[in-house]
């Protein structure tokens, strides 16, 4: 297929075909030239910032931003590759990499790709991308850098109304995410309450127990594998009389046969998950459901057991904010693990990245905290 390679970021060769937001991560590491982890950590980084999960627009759009893209308007639909290389070179000559918005045929299901200057001046601009197909390119996303605009600002994060606070025998009103979102994230909520962390960081632990292969944190797949990793005890749902317990009278059973702080992850019903936590309402020591919304009248199914007392602490690394400035300075030569030899020829010292010449791959935007670990003989110059 004329402009196009095949190629992906991910280690694991892992199949981002029908999740938009994974072909985001896969984009923004090949047009950037960075890890997989660290274009995911961009993603990640917006789900938390929106309390948000990762697969919504949202976080998409802003990840683009944060990485440095500015999406170009009245753009038109470009049914090829060749179109796009065609508009790239009247329309933008001067750059090296972009993004662009894909679809491809009736199924009409979108995919952001990474484009990149060819070695080769007549192959002009390629795209990269997992996977060879006809596709149509539906938006496109330049580097500010490249095309002397301004820094696109992400979007600031509005709070949602704070709902009414209310609890009772087997139910306690619990939102922990950061703006109140109601977005059908029960597992992120259950494990807030089962391991008594922010909305945030189980965002993260749950990230980090799929690899950074999964921007849906919110499945039967996501929690199995955190319940794994943590080592709950796994358990059939209780019963009386050969029928299942509500959750008022699962909490009441609970309240008999635990004592020494157990937490409960458990599921409601068929789509459902909650924590089932040791609280005090009204005065008297119980066990209650901890969730945004009541489902104590419904049946409880298997749970696992959270064990504060035998268990390891659950401990996720902290994650800088900001990189430490690291002194790169211009004219140093480097050896990057894909491009091979490189020479700095600008430092943006405020946003911790560099602009890398390479003499077969054109410039490319580094981190510095990527290049540091990732890129050899930084420092002195070779």
């Amino acid at each position: 297929m004329d402009h196009f390679k095949k190629a992906t970021a991910n280690r694991h060769q892992y199949d981002q075909y029908n999740n938009p937001s994974l072909s985001a991560v896969n984009a923004v590491a090949l047009a950037n030239g960075i890890s997989w982890e660290d274009s995911y950590r961009i993603l990640l980084e917006q789900g938390k910032r929106y309390g948000l999960m990762l697969v919504n627009q949202k976080c998409v759009d802003n990840m683009l931003k944060e990485a440095g893209y500015v999406r170009i308007p009245h753009v038109r639909r470009m049914n090829n590759y060749s179109e796009l290389n065609d508009f790239l070179l009247s329309e933008y000559p001067s750059i090296t990499h972009a993004v662009v918005l894909t679809v491809t045929g009736t199924v009409r299901k979108k995919r952001y790709c990474a484009v990149h200057r060819s070695s080769d001046p007549e192959e002009g601009f390629v795209v990269l991308d997992i996977k060879e197909e006809p596709r149509s390119v539906i938006s496109l996303w330049l580097d500010y850098h490249e095309i002397g605009g301004e820094k696109p600002a992400v979007d600031i994060p509005k709070m949602s109304e704070e709902q009414i606070s209310y609890s009772h025998q087997g139910y306690l009103y619990f939102q922990p995410n950061p703006l109140k979102n109601n977005i059908g994230d029960c597992v992120i909520r259950a494990y807030c309450a089962v391991f008594d962390r922010p909305w945030t960081q189980i965002l993260e632990m749950l990230a980090k127990s799929c690899e950074y292969n999964e921007t849906v944190l919110n499945s039967q797949f996501t929690y199995r594998s955190l319940t794994s990793e943590y080592e709950l005890d796994p358990y059939s749902r209780l019963t009386s009389e050969g029928k299942g317990l509500t959750g008022k009278e699962f909490c009441k059973r609970l309240d008999l046969m635990y004592h020494k702080g157990e937490r409960f992850f458990a599921k409601v019903g068929p789509t459902h998950v909650v924590g089932i936590i040791p609280t005090v309402i009204n005065g008297n020591k119980q066990y209650a459901i901890a969730d945004s919304w009541d489902s104590s009248s419904r049946k409880i199914g298997d749970y696992w057991i959270f064990r504060p007392a035998k268990q390891k602490p659950v401990f996720v690394p902290k994650i800088a904010d900001d990189v430490a400035p690291m002194s790169i300075d211009e004219g140093k030569q480097l050896i990057h693990p894909v491009f091979g030899k490189g020479v700095i020829t600008k430092n943006f010292q405020e946003e911790k990245r560099a602009e890398v010449h390479f003499p077969e791959y054109g410039d490319k935007l580094l981190t510095h905290s990527w290049i540091q670990a990732n890129c050899k003989q930084a420092f002195p110059s070779i």
